[in-house]
């Protein structure tokens, strides 16, 4: 049996603090020992030896198990984001195929309930599979008006502001989407209109964050494709350089501010950083 006095017996993990990866090591290395000093032995553990290894245990499942489960969690939602993203950027490139380049698309000069309507029902909605529509009203079922998300520095957003004039529904796989229609205050540019998508990628479900589950995407004349919020500087008065028809990329210092859970970013940006950096959640 241990002598309890003798702290060479007793794992090193009571005494210091040490990486995950020593952890780990001094935890096998403990087992070893434990083994090594019961070969031979006909009467099985003691009940100190056997306590003494589940508080070994105990300690390691307490440091490895929550980051396990963070990493999962990332990674489902980095998946649900992918697909999202990639079905707005087909449905998208469908309707052109079919409409002509977004540009050339019939906009309307103002923007009301109706118009929004009738640019998403004619460009949109045939190309997505649709399990409710609430269209331009506040359901409980699609986008709520009364609806408070997090940012992803933990402070509240509210989305009631932002769902004015939007048209909102449920997709099949339960993802939530709100479609805002500007036909005039998007660029510089004589074709000033764009199409800016907001999804939660799981529905109702948590975190509601943005950053999280909660993302951004923007369909420009030009490049006739969908944009994530953080991968051009989309909503700066420099965003579009007419004779270049090239777009300005954020700063990577911006991006990563906005993307801190532990600053002052929002979380709009993640949608950009997430793609860029290989469908990856490091943050």
């Amino acid at each position: 049996m241990f002598n309890l006095n003798n702290k060479s017996a007793i794992p090193p993990y009571f005494f210091w603090k040490r990486s995950r990866q020593e952890n780990l090591n001094s935890f096998s290395s403990s087992i070893r020992n434990l083994l090594n000093h019961c070969e031979g032995r006909n009467n099985g553990f003691t009940l100190a030896e056997v306590l003494i290894t589940l508080v070994i245990i105990g300690v390691i499942a307490a440091l490895t198990v929550p980051t396990m489960i963070a990493k999962y969690q990332k990674q489902a939602l980095t998946t649900a984001f992918k697909k999202s993203y990639s079905i707005v950027s087909q449905a998208i490139a469908k309707s052109q195929m079919e409409n002509g380049p977004l540009e050339t698309w019939d906009f309307p000069s103002s923007v009301n309930n109706e118009t929004t309507a009738q640019v998403v029902e004619k460009y949109i909605l045939p190309y997505l599979q649709v399990a409710k529509n609430c269209k331009t009203e506040s359901g409980k079922d699609c986008f709520s008006a009364n609806t408070t998300y997090k940012k992803i520095n933990g402070s509240d957003y509210q989305i009631v502001d932002s769902l004015d004039k939007r048209y909102r529904f449920v997709l099949n796989d339960g993802s939530l989407v709100s479609i805002e229609v500007v036909p005039n205050s998007c660029l510089t540019t004589a074709k000033k209109r764009c199409i800016i998508f907001q999804v939660d990628i799981n529905g109702k479900k948590g975190p509601n964050q943005l950053g999280r589950d909660y993302f951004s995407f923007s369909a420009y004349p030009f490049t006739n494709n969908v944009m994530p919020d953080g991968t051009y500087d989309l909503y700066s008065s420099n965003r579009y350089d007419d004779a270049k028809k090239t777009w300005n990329r954020i700063p990577i210092e911006r991006i990563n501010q906005d993307c801190n859970p532990k600053g002052s970013g929002e979380g709009w940006l993640c949608a950009g950083k997430i793609m860029q950096e290989g469908w990856q959640m490091n943050y």
